[in-house]
């Protein structure tokens, strides 16, 4: 049981289903003023989806760049610590992801499809639980997404990746605090020359690419059933992955 002054932190994946083919004004709005699907099943029975190629993807942001914040610029779930006037965990990751990507979970558009396992964060050094970390899962059912609203301070990009393209589970070696600037004073959480499993998206942002690693990669690879990947890699499995670079 964690103790109840521990901070709360939580994210939302959200997963849409994209037609190839462009769902028109009309059709959507046919949709809007019709039922939205309220389960699973009948979001999967709706003729836009049953009836029509497309794909599944899954949002994810690209945090603000912030001087000497080893994790600014990564990418991540939108979301975030609870606050004292939110009444649940639900509350909480609602009210983040309206703050920052402008959306709201609570609307018709979106219906909840569950939690993960909780992830408790520690401060290694110390030995003392920090934070505990719940991911919840959100399925859209609405044809067309509603518009989004960044929070510049907070996000940089937003990314729709194909589950198609995560489940081929393209993993490579990544360093991520090789690029990270930081004052003589402070200390990085490891070496630049650790390497972790990572999936690169196909997005170049900066001219460079955003990489999906650490805790959000596992919890995609949890809920897409993907083999899960090391925090940290041996040098033989950085051997490994760096020779598919």
């Amino acid at each position: 049981m964690t103790a109840p002054n521990v901070r709360r932190a939580c994210v939302a994946a959200i997963i849409r289903w994209r037609p190839y083919l462009e769902v028109n004004s009309s059709t959507a709005k046919q949709q809007q003023t019709g039922k939205l699907a309220a389960s699973p099943m009948e979001f999967l029975n709706q003729p836009w989806v049953n009836d029509t190629q497309g794909e599944a993807e899954v949002l994810f942001i690209q945090r603000a760049l912030h001087p000497g914040d080893f994790w600014s610029g990564h990418v991540a779930f939108p979301g975030g610590k609870n606050e004292p006037e939110d009444k649940s965990n639900l509350d909480t990751v609602i009210r983040e992801c309206k703050e920052e990507i402008g959306i709201d979970l609570s609307s018709p558009d979106f219906i909840p499809l569950g939690t993960l396992e909780h992830r408790e964060i520690k401060n290694i050094k110390l030995n003392k639980l920090m934070m505990v970390l719940i991911p919840h899962v959100f399925l859209q059912v609405s044809p067309i997404t509603p518009p989004l609203t960044i929070q510049t301070s907070e996000v940089a990009e937003i990314h729709w990746i194909p589950v198609k393209y995560l489940l081929k589970e393209p993993i490579v070696a990544y360093s991520p605090i090789e690029d990270v600037v930081v004052a003589p004073e402070m200390h990085t959480p490891f070496p630049p020359s650790v390497k972790v499993a990572a999936i690169p998206f196909f997005i170049a942002t900066n001219n460079k690419k955003p990489h999906l690693w650490g805790m959000t990669l596992r919890m995609t690879q949890e809920i897409f059933g993907m083999t899960p990947s090391h925090t940290v890699m041996t040098q033989e499995e950085a051997e490994k992955y760096e020779s598919k670079l």
